[in-house]
């Protein structure tokens, strides 16, 4: 027992025998020690995890048992095959009665197996191999929120039901981590009776916390998210210089530029200890943030609503770890990680960052000083078959509160096939699309080829659809002979290094 005081409520001593007595079904019974029925499920966890159907019966299966326990709760995770499933089920009531007595069983709190289940507060299915938040846990979190932005203060008891209810969704989704982190550091410097009022910082994470319990796609998350080893269905090349940003989309031959204006210019000549830091770090970062923001809708459509895997690679570790690790000092920056999760949120993404060497990151580096020579005829020449992809005006300055004024309205995401489209009324007039020879027609400033030309379905006089198709990411030899980098990786693995979520 971990506190001397409590040893009296479990145990007995006999001195004329020279016996002890510990009553290990106490704590089950017991409503006030919580973190005393956790080193009892740990007991039987290890007791179970240590047999397998071949030290337990007649089996030759000699693969352990997974148990896990959240404090008194235990679940087994097993593959059916053979008689695995009835014999783990056994092997539990066995430790449960090894550990806890002959009266530690009740059959009432026992489920059947299934592959469609509820368990930590999360809905599992292990066919789909998904995850997905329950409606009512998103209502019960949301409300919450809601409740205590209203109110701008909160007690410690009301701290912890608000984190109680908010850390489905930073089991979900890793972007949430740090502002959850940020919520639990005002709960714990609370003090026990009375109220706080909110942080600047933490009425900033409740209105994204909110932002995502609104928007976000929360059901059918897949398994392999919490997994280190896939492989990315979009990698993008980007550099910021003291002029510019740049994002390049090799695959889809598309380019985001953006000229930094009068006031950002002042804002890198100033001092980094007198003004806001827009240093070059935050400039870095900001290039994945417009990336998402400005392909989100577009990613969102070609996916038909399977999660993406984004991997942006810049020559500026100080942007990689903060995308990595989500954390940084820099306000500019702790802004830009909101929007990049709100994206990742909305639009099912998941986006991670690698670091590539400045001096074969060629072609980025040109583009985000396109303004000047010699960058600008090399860039001019590079970039002459490709589609500059255009920012929207309210994503220009993602690092300015971005995510607290969020109007999902202004986003279109993936709909399904049996969903209007926005604005139809019902009756079709000629299509747009249609010249007067009545053949298609193609769209101004629109650069296209055989291998990525858009396919369409539809009639002349009516609806006519283009169907997206995610491009697969181009191969190291590819975007080397196209000189978008300059030379090859240290390393072939470290080109297409997994993705640490």
């Amino acid at each position: 027992m971990t506190a001397a005081a409590q040893v009296f409520r479990m145990a007995a001593y006999i001195e004329e025998l020279g016996i002890l007595i510990i009553d290990l079904a106490a704590p089950f019974g017991w409503s006030g020690s919580p973190p005393y029925y956790s080193l009892f499920g740990r007991a039987i966890t290890w007791r179970m995890g240590t047999n397998s159907p071949a030290s337990v019966s007649n089996s030759n299966d000699s693969e352990r048992f997974f148990p896990y326990e959240w404090v008194d709760d235990h679940i087994l995770v097993e593959p059916d095959v053979g008689d695995r499933l009835q014999v783990a089920e056994a092997t539990l009531r066995h430790a449960m009665l090894a550990v806890l007595g002959p009266r530690s069983i009740n059959e009432a709190k026992f489920s059947s197996w299934s592959s469609d289940l509820t368990a930590l507060g999360l809905r599992w299915n292990t066919v789909d191999r998904s995850v997905s938040i329950p409606a009512d846990k998103i209502e019960k979190a949301h409300s919450r929120v809601r409740a205590m932005l209203e109110k701008g203060a909160a007690s410690k008891s009301e701290f912890y039901k608000l984190l109680g209810s908010l850390r489905h969704v930073a089991t979900c989704l890793r972007t949430a981590k740090p502002f959850y982190q940020r919520l639990q550091c005002q709960c714990t410097s609370a003090p026990r009776f009375g109220k706080v009022k909110l942080s600047e910082g933490s009425v900033a994470d409740l209105l994204w916390f909110e932002q995502i319990l609104n928007h976000g796609c929360l059901a059918e998350l897949p398994l392999d998210m919490f997994g280190d080893t896939f492989s990315p269905h979009v990698e993008l090349y980007m550099n910021a210089s003291n002029i510019g940003a740049a994002v390049l989309d090799p695959a889809s031959d598309e380019f985001i530029q953006v000229k930094f204006d009068n006031d950002e210019l002042r804002m890198i000549n100033i001092p980094q200890a007198t003004g806001p830091e827009f240093s070059i770090n935050a400039r870095e970062h900001l290039c994945i943030a417009l990336a998402v923001w400005t392909w989100g809708p577009k990613w969102s459509r070609q996916s038909k609503g399977r999660m993406l895997y984004i991997k942006c690679w810049s020559d500026n570790t100080s942007a990689v770890v903060w995308c990595n690790k989500l954390r940084s000092g820099n306000v500019f920056s702790q802004e830009l990680n909101r929007c990049i999760g709100l994206a990742e949120a909305y639009f099912n993404l998941r986006v991670s960052a690698a670091h590539i060497p400045g001096s074969i990151n060629s072609m980025a580096d040109a583009a985000s000083r396109a303004w000047t020579e010699p960058y600008h005829s090399r860039w001019t020449n590079f970039s002459s078959c490709w589609k500059q992809a255009q920012v929207p005006v309210t994503c220009r300055k993602l690092y300015t509160g971005f995510s607290s004024n969020f109007s999902p309205a202004r986003w279109p995401r993936h709909q399904h096939q049996n969903t209007a489209e926005h604005g139809r009324s019902g009756a079709h007039g000629v299509s747009g699309l249609i010249s007067h020879d009545g053949c298609p027609r193609a769209l101004d400033n629109t650069h296209t080829n055989s291998p990525y030309l858009p396919c369409t379905a539809g009639n002349l006089a009516g609806t006519t659809h283009e169907v997206e198709i995610l491009p697969v990411p181009c191969s190291q030899k590819s975007v080397i002979s196209r000189g978008i980098i300059a030379r090859c990786l240290d390393t072939a693995s470290n080109f297409s290094q997994a993705i640490n979520f």
